[in-house]
């Protein structure tokens, strides 16, 4: 690749936690082409200024985010243009469901929702449409009983250990005729006490 990635992060609003969140992750990829899109909240410059990367708010009204968002794809789409992310990230389930519907617009090789909370796939319309995801979507949650509880939703999904001891980082080795590869690993947890390293459940 003669480029730096691209990364597209989805977040529903920066209310709460959600802007600290975003800044987060999106420092994690700092050394790529990260760019940042709240659907809910006005514009705020103190928010985009915190944040890595290009930041766009579209500003969407109450309701909009209801049904299929089909006009909110649309306009992350055209936000987007022919910069096609490598990676979506999507925090929360509807910035999820609209990364899904980019996934259909154009070819993205890694989409990966993230689950901040119970509930996730907890409407029976959501669980069903697991069935269809295409093999690029992976879930990350934020916590073991959130993963838990998605998984007992949707027995198809299993849950996986997103952690690498530092003993396991000691013992790689770069096979022969192989380049060294670059490679990040990176906590992005809040450091609460009942929080444990993230968990992701995959199909």
């Amino acid at each position: 690749m003669d480029r730096k990635p691209r990364v597209l992060q989805i977040c529903h609003d920066f209310k709460g936690p959600f802007g600290l969140v975003a800044r987060q992750y999106a420092t994690c990829f700092a050394d790529c082409d990260i760019r940042t899109i709240f659907l809910r909240g006005a514009e705020s410059e103190e928010i985009a200024a915190g944040i890595p990367g290009d930041v766009s708010f579209l500003a969407l009204g109450p309701g909009s985010l209801r049904g299929l968002k089909l006009g909110v794809a649309a306009q992350v789409t055209s936000l987007i243009g022919d910069q096609v992310p490598d990676i979506v990230i999507a925090h929360r389930y509807k910035p999820f469901f609209v990364a899904l519907q980019l996934r259909a617009r154009m070819s993205i090789p890694l989409i990966l929702g993230v689950a901040h909370e119970f509930g996730f796939l907890r409407r029976p319309g959501r669980a069903i449409l697991t069935r269809f995801w295409p093999g690029e979507v992976r879930l990350l949650g934020v916590s073991e009983p959130v993963c838990q509880e998605i998984c007992r939703r949707v027995p198809r999904l299993s849950s996986r250990v997103h952690h690498i001891s530092h003993a396991t980082l000691e013992s790689i080795q770069n096979p022969k005729n192989i380049c060294p590869v670059k490679f990040r690993i990176q906590n992005t947890n809040q450091q609460f006490p009942k929080k444990e390293l993230p968990f992701y459940p995959l199909i």
